[in-house]
């Protein structure tokens, strides 16, 4: 579908966190310590709050548009929270377990066209309103108090990429963990000539151990090194590969 879910940004709230009952009361702020019974959903982190954790109640201008359509409501957001939660192609926690209005604007500000939803069915629903070529964005509210939850945005580019990007990260941690695991154990004495397992400090070994370990991703580091200074002293300086590179395996 290629849309972007994204809470709000921590920043306008920083100052906020911790201040005492009576300062924030000076701004109109509450604060509310999150039982087992309350459902406070957190707009930074799209996720109803646990036990323990406290959360502010306070007015945000969540549509600054200089339109007709200009307006603020009151919101919670997790204290302590640091960063906004981005949802690509996924309904957030938060608004999947409630019913939802969709508010679809254009680039003036103006409203366009809105429905009411459940919240497994947001993704469809602003995959339909976006289609609009007109629809700039989409604000998702919680329908009964009609609080505001969260912007949909069609996926940029630099978005996707970044996306992938972030997916590629714990399967190259477990690559380069199974990698570890698989270079022979270094002793700390040097044991007799021909043995597998010599100390790491005798010749080339440091740097074999390193090229086992990040397979392919040596090779750039290898090109770079052979226009250096050590290419005198390396092996590995005419090499295209590593010399060695055990198979990637997830765990």
């Amino acid at each position: 579908m290629n849309l972007r879910i994204a809470g709000l940004s921590p920043e306008p709230f920083r100052h906020l966190f911790g201040l005492s009952e009576e300062a924030l009361a000076r701004q109109g702020v509450h604060r509310y310590v999150a039982d087992a019974e309350s459902r406070f959903p957190d707009r930074i982190e799209l996720r109803d709050v646990a036990p323990g954790e406290t959360v502010l109640l306070l007015n945000y201008l969540h549509q600054p548009a200089e339109s007709p359509y200009r307006a603020s409501h009151a919101i919670f957001v997790r204290e302590g929270a640091t960063s906004a939660h981005v949802a690509i192609d996924e309904v957030p926690e938060a608004l999947r377990s409630r019913p939802l209005s969709l508010r679809a604007f254009d680039a003036r500000g103006m409203i366009v066209d809105g429905i009411l939803v459940d919240g497994p069915e947001m993704l469809a629903a602003s995959a339909r309103l976006l289609a609009n070529t007109d629809v700039a964005y989409v604000h998702v509210h919680f329908a009964r108090l009609g609080c505001y939850a969260a912007r949909v945005d069609r996926l940029s580019v630099d978005d996707r990429r970044e996306a992938e990007s972030h997916s590629a990260i714990p399967a190259n941690i477990a690559s380069v963990a199974a990698a570890m695991a698989a270079v022979a154990s270094q002793p700390s004495h040097v044991q007799r000539r021909g043995s597998a397992n010599s100390p790491m400090r005798r010749r080339l070994h440091a740097a074999r151990m390193t090229a086992t370990m990040m397979g392919t991703e040596m090779t750039a580091l290898m090109t770079a090194d052979q226009y250096s200074a050590w290419m005198g002293f390396s092996r590995a300086m005419l090499m295209a590969t590593p010399i060695s590179m055990a198979a990637a395996r997830m765990p």
